[in-house]
């Protein structure tokens, strides 16, 4: 997953979602829920960040991987009711290798919530 503070919406790409999920989803049921962008569909997520999980109700866009940026098979983590929600404090490895804090390569460092806002407008301190 990766923070995309430019993204409106949450992205998800297709080819990261089950086959029996994606011929579901292009069910004539659906076609109200379908735009040229994509298909809208309504997500509840558990995000594990550095210090505890927090929970996230939000609607995403199922998109083509192939259109996602360098058709990577993932999500793009938007603003609108994910990331516009959260208080974060991030601490890079740099700063905790200088704090001297053993971090792997493959971590970009610390991602931590403070405060996140419930989809029902209810702020939890953590």
């Amino acid at each position: 997953m990766v923070f995309d503070t430019r993204a409106h919406r949450t992205i998800i790409a297709e080819d990261l979602l089950p086959e029996e999920f994606r011929q579901y989803l292009k069910e004539p049921a659906h076609n109200p829920y379908r735009s040229t962008d994509g298909s809208a569909v309504q997500i509840d997520a558990k995000i594990a960040l550095s210090n505890c999980p927090v929970s996230s109700l939000a609607v995403a866009i199922v998109i083509p991987t192939s259109q996602m940026p360098n058709q990577r098979v993932g999500v793009l983590f938007g603003q609108s009711s994910c990331i516009d929600r959260l208080n974060l404090r991030s601490i890079p490895r740099c700063i905790l290798q200088a704090k001297g804090e053993e971090i792997l390569e493959d971590f970009w460092g610390d991602i931590m919530a403070e405060e996140y806002l419930t989809i029902d407008g209810e702020l939890v301190t953590l």
